[in-house]
């Protein structure tokens, strides 16, 4: 593009002789302005997903709570209840309704860039048929095309949260279809230079991309910023929570990537994952055997600052074969601790409590009994703690709501070497 400017040339007595002007291409200096705008508007929406993704995250930790003491009373009542009795059904809706409300929590989390938390090389391409098989075989309708790319970069991620991200856009791609039920899915290997990879905000190397394709309604121009957004959604009423895409999206950018997002009105749209390809020569990680839930022995120290759920415990571990001592706070927890440390065999702590934080209560009982046994306890991951949790010297971690039967293993899993009389 050419900037010109021009003047007249007048002789002595003021008739115009001829011209003159200057021309300057001004090309690189709107794609510049333009570029720079561009980028400011990806920091302005970085900046206020975060905002909302903290929102997001505090919210869904303290839900969390609540439903831990609606589930713990649930598999209490189960327990004594027979399994043939007609309340024992009742129970059961009433846990799929935790259920419901603890998944909604986890991409909630997801999104706050909490989620991720069980890490293992995983095989991009046997992910996306596996989603695929059992996402085609409830939507019968709908066709699905693949195309895999052979020696697919192996990917360091928390297998169940990328498989909720393409459960996701799968079902984001059938409820956008109208006519073309045809759901495209393509994996590729992909060397993002500099320039593309800053772009997409990410750093240059290689990636692992998964592509969903549909030939659905796609998106408007005027609201395609905003599909990321928690609760944002242009779907009717019951159609969708406006969950799934904000919890995909931060999934995606906990684990290091990206989703790009290509779309046209009326010819369907283009979801593009990047996933960070790994960066040692990594071997699948093997499908682990589930272990059985039994009930335990010795003496557990519990903390937590809500009642509701420190009651709910108490009863759980009583039930399991535990002895149990209770506090509500570290300060009490430490000084029940030196008491009966010759005893305890183990401690259930909660994470995030008003007096002392679950790190510095968990720094005084490992100095004074280091050989303690911790179960760290949150309606957080153990991630989405921040980066302070990730050295802590902890013996594991259980997220809230949990089953009694997820508890009983996690105790099994941690205690299983203390010994007793």
């Amino acid at each position: 593009m050419l900037d010109l400017t021009a003047a007249a040339i007048h002789n002595s007595i003021g008739n115009v002789t001829g011209y003159r002007g200057l021309a300057r291409d001004v090309t690189s200096k709107i794609a510049a302005q333009k570029e720079k705008e561009k980028l400011q508007n990806q920091l302005n929406q970085a900046q206020r997903m975060e905002a909302i993704g903290t929102l997001a995250g505090g919210i869904a930790h303290d839900f969390n709570n609540m439903l831990m003491g609606i589930m713990g009373n649930v598999s209490l009542l189960g327990a004594n209840i027979d399994a043939n009795s007609h309340m024992a059904g009742y129970l059961r809706s009433i846990e799929q309704c935790v259920e419901s409300g603890a998944s909604l929590t986890g991409q909630l989390l997801g999104f706050a860039r909490g989620g991720k938390y069980r890490i293992t090389p995983i095989d991009l391409n046997e992910t996306v048929q596996r989603t695929a098989d059992l996402f085609g075989r409830t939507k019968k309708e709908i066709q699905i095309k693949a195309d895999y790319q052979e020696g697919i970069w192996l990917v360091e991620a928390d297998q169940a949260q990328i498989e909720q991200v393409l459960v996701n856009l799968y079902v984001n791609a059938w409820q956008a279809m109208a006519e073309d039920m045809t759901l495209s899915l393509k994996t590729k290997n992909v060397l993002l230079e500099k320039r593309s990879a800053e772009a997409l905000g990410l750093q240059s190397g290689n990636y692992a991309a998964i592509s969903v394709h549909d030939r659905g309604c796609g998106i408007d121009p005027d609201v395609i910023d905003r599909i990321f957004e928690p609760f944002f959604t242009t779907k009717q009423i019951g159609r969708g929570t406006g969950l799934g895409l904000a919890s995909a999206f931060g999934i995606i950018q906990n684990h290091g990537g990206m989703i790009d997002v290509q779309s046209h009105l009326n010819k369907g749209s283009v979801f593009t994952i990047y996933l960070p390809a790994a960066s040692r020569n990594l071997q699948k990680a093997p499908t682990a055997t589930p272990k059985l839930a039994h009930k335990g022995r010795g003496t557990l120290l519990v903390v937590d600052d809500e009642s509701t759920v420190l009651d709910v415990l108490e009863a759980i571990l009583v039930e399991l074969g535990y002895q149990v001592i209770t506090a509500n706070n570290g300060n009490t927890a430490i000084a029940l601790f030196e008491k009966e440390m010759g005893r305890i065999d183990g401690v259930l702590l909660d994470m995030i409590m008003p007096d002392m934080s679950g790190r510095q209560i968990l720094t005084e009982l490992k100095k004074r009994k280091p050989d303690t046994r911790v179960i760290l306890s949150s309606g957080y991951t153990l991630e989405g703690l921040g980066d302070e949790y990730k050295s802590v010297p902890a013996d594991g971690f259980i997220q809230k709501p949990y089953s009694i039967d997820k508890l009983a293993r996690t105790l099994r899993e941690t205690l299983l070497s203390v010994p007793h009389p």
